[in-house]
This record gives structure tokens, C-alpha cells and sequence, in this order.
């Protein structure tokens, strides 16, 4: 089985630094990190299969990406910063 793509979009280098230390123990999944400044909705994500937003966007930005993830049939999660990854990424039926 393929790993799981995800796409991460943050701001701060605290919120990847976590992100990244929790997702790597979860070896079905790969990150592809992309920082909120540099994120393009407008680009192709060909091959992502869950896109997160982690941290505090204001609504539209956040629609945005929502919308985008949705148009590509991808599975859209936002981390707020006081939300426990582990209960978002551990899925039993992926694991």
C-alpha cells in the first residue's frame, strides 16, 4: 500500500516542527509541507490525498483552501492550534 500524501499548509515554523514529529510515526502517511505563504490554490496537487491546514486562518483563506482540497476530491482537515493530532490522523481501518 501506497503511503497517504498529505499536503500540510502552516504558518509557523512551531506548528510544522510538531506536525512533523507526530505524523512521523505514523508510517503510512507522507508530508508534504507547504508554508501558508507559499501555498497556491490555483496549483495542481496531483497524487495528495488529505490536505490540513494547521493554525488560525482568517475565513476566507480558510474557504479557499477547503474549497480547493473539495474540488479535487481530497479529504480537508483543519488543525486549530489547541487540537490533539493524534485523535485526527489515527484512523484504525488505515493503520
Amino acid at each position: 500500500m501506497h503511503p497517504y500524501k498529505i499536503l500540510l499548509i502552516y504558518k509557523t515554523q512551531d506548528q510544522y516542527d510538531l506536525l512533523t514529529e507526530a505524523i512521523k510515526t505514523y508510517p503510512i502517511y507522507e508530508l508534504i509541507p507547504v508554508q501558508k505563504m507559499d501555498y497556491d490554490p490555483s496549483r495542481s496537487r496531483d497524487g495528495i490525498d488529505i490536505v490540513m491546514a494547521a493554525g488560525s486562518y482568517d475565513n476566507n483563506t480558510l474557504q479557499t483552501i477547503a474549497d480547493h482540497a473539495r474540488q479535487h476530491t481530497k479529504t480537508f482537515y483543519h488543525i486549530p492550534e489547541s487540537y490533539f493530532l493524534e485523535d485526527l490522523i489515527a484512523e484504525p481501518e488505515r493503520i
